[in-house]
């Protein structure tokens, strides 16, 4: 039995020899080199300055709301005066073509 035992020891003691020497044995190659890495940068478009000017609001000219029980003809749609409707509708009328051109500009690119 001691005959195994001392087999046995010199075994393992060649075999930890053996894996400090492969540990010991060579130096890892550092290779360092600059490399080039092409990402997509997101650059940040103007937009024309045509959709940056304001739209001016128009100036309302109110007029008191008509009694059709009193005044038969009246057709009164809002509390103001007839030019004032076609002033507010032009005014809706471009802040909507301005929001449509908004939105064509802002997906101009992503096709």
């Amino acid at each position: 039995m001691d005959r195994i035992v001392q087999v046995m020891i010199a075994v393992i003691g060649v075999a930890l020899i053996l894996l400090l020497l492969t540990g010991c044995g060579s130096q890892p190659t550092t290779i360092s080199m600059p490399v080039e890495k092409l990402v997509p940068v997101p650059v940040a478009r103007r937009p024309p300055v045509e959709l940056l000017t304001r739209v001016p609001p128009p100036a309302p000219i109110f007029i008191a709301p008509c009694n059709p029980k009193l005044e038969p003809d009246c057709r009164a749609t809002s509390a103001l005066t007839k030019e004032g409707e076609d002033e507010l509708r032009r005014w809706v009328d471009e802040t909507n073509q301005r929001l449509d051109a908004w939105k064509a500009w802002g997906v101009e690119d992503t096709q």
